[in-house]
């Protein structure tokens, strides 16, 4: 959850540290001429579970709170689009091994008093695993064309959101592979409810970040021509929307971790619009957007989830950005530094995503160091990136259309022969875990190229 979000709730005795969370219309803002690179190491109790308090930061106003419009009288139906293709499980295999632990607090030595953990053998996790990369796929392949030569480290933000629903979600360990949603059980029911936002607690799913209402107005996540038709509700209820239950898209195991993506480039764009400003809650953003061109593996992904977490307006963003922009050797020091975790929940919360990652690719401070393997079949990655393909729309004609199964296996295919990836990859191991970022990439820029669209497309109106 996010302070300056509706809600942050407590739900058991972990730390819940929550998120913010036809052609297309350019968003209000003009966006910058602004590409992409993985890094930080990390003893321990669990985190504290923050109480249940109501949002206290303003969102910035450049408008008139909009009018409410009259309720709607049908909510639409929030499936998951397209029928998954059949065989998206994943076959066991024997190579997949070891656990994540995860709900602590970083970094630590020992897995002794850690309560919860993802037990990688089996595959049960691996294709929830793969979903979250190729979301981490896109957020990197927009950032880059939104804001051309701003660098980031790939391991950290291809992962964010695979770590984010370890943190994020009651109980990810409850999940089936056997079922398209991440969260199958009623113990885990509270984060669909009204203003929570999902497994990934988007709370703030329905606010335009740059305007600060409830219309889109080019920076809230309908205004994205690629998950507008797949969201739940469209513009005409988007007033009214923060009465409704989270939609049912929200926690579909192909389409969730895509919302989170959006939301973190929604995050993005937002905060340079609003550098442009006066009252830019983070004056140096855009500066250090500038400054992240010439340092390969920044840690941009620590202020987008700082963002994310808190919002723009508890500190950490204009904190961070701030020594970003004056001093960028500084900030990459200590944002690398596990020993800025310490602190509120606000300050660990990209230490956490981070560290949970560093287990996945081993090379976490727990001693004795883990040995985790999760072996990903190319043959059911491609798989999954059709069904994850398959919940998105692009804009045809004034209309929004589904990205066909067949385009999206045709866009893998010749992906994965073209950077030479073999039967499996293994996302623990480094060369292979490039190969992986490599093959999804050119994936979604080949669906791009084939219907010639930009996943960054924004509209003002419902497609």
């Amino acid at each position: 959850m996010r302070l300056g979000k509706r809600y942050i709730f407590s739900v058991i005795t972990f730390a819940m540290a929550g998120c913010s969370g036809g052609g297309g219309v350019p968003g209000p803002a003009p966006l910058p001429t602004m590409v992409a690179s993985p890094i930080a190491k990390s003893s321990a109790s669990p985190a504290v579970t923050p109480t249940a308090t109501p949002s206290a930061s303003p969102s910035p106003k450049i408008s008139a709170q909009p009018t409410a419009s009259p309720k709607p009288t049908v909510t639409p139906t929030a499936t998951a689009s397209p029928t998954p293709t059949p065989g998206a499980s994943i076959a066991p295999s024997s190579a997949s091994i070891g656990k994540i632990y995860y709900h602590f607090n970083p970094p630590v030595t020992s897995t002794s008093g850690l309560l919860e953990d993802l037990n990688l053998a089996g595959d049960n996790y691996t294709g929830l695993i793969e979903s979250n990369f190729i979301a981490g796929a896109m957020l990197a392949r927009t950032i880059n064309e939104t804001f051309p030569g701003v660098q980031f480290d790939k391991d950290y933000l291809y992962g964010t959101m695979f770590g984010q629903l370890l943190q994020e979600n009651i109980e990810t360990s409850l999940y089936t592979s056997s079922s398209n949603l991440i969260d199958p059980s009623s113990q885990q029911a509270a984060v669909m409810s009204v203003g929570q936002g999902g497994p990934y607690q988007i709370n703030n799913y329905d606010v335009d970040l740059f305007a600060g209402g409830y219309t889109p107005s080019g920076y809230a996540l309908l205004n994205y021509v690629a998950v507008q038709k797949n969201i739940g509700f469209t513009f005409s209820q988007a007033t009214m929307q923060f009465e409704e239950p989270t939609p049912a898209s929200f926690n579909n195991k192909y389409y969730g971790p895509m919302l989170t993506a959006y939301f973190h480039l929604n995050d993005l764009r937002s905060l340079y619009a609003l550098g442009q400003t006066s009252y830019s809650p983070a004056p140096g953003f855009n500066a250090c957007l500038t400054n992240l061109k010439s340092v390969p593996n920044a840690p941009l992904d620590v202020i987008i989830n700082y963002a994310y977490n808190q919002g723009y307006y508890g500190g950490l963003v204009a904190q961070s950005t701030a020594q970003c922009a004056s001093n960028v050797s500084a900030f990459v020091a200590q944002a690398n530094s596990y020993a800025s975790a310490s602190g509120s929940s606000y300050n660990a919360y990209p230490y956490q995503v981070r560290f949970y990652l560093d287990e996945l690719y081993n090379r976490s401070s727990i001693v004795p160091q883990t040995a985790n393997h999760d072996v990903m079949s190319v043959s059911s990655l491609g798989t999954v990136f059709t069904n994850v393909m398959s919940t998105l729309s692009f804009a045809n004609g004034g209309q929004s259309i589904y990205i066909s199964s067949s385009t999206a296996q045709a866009a893998f295919n010749a992906a994965a022969a073209q950077e030479g990836a073999g039967a499996t990859l293994d996302v623990s191991n480094p060369a292979q875990r490039a190969i992986l970022f490599a093959v999804l990439n050119q994936a979604i820029a080949n669906v791009e190229s084939s219907l010639n669209i930009n996943f960054s497309q924004v509209t003002l109106t419902q497609l």
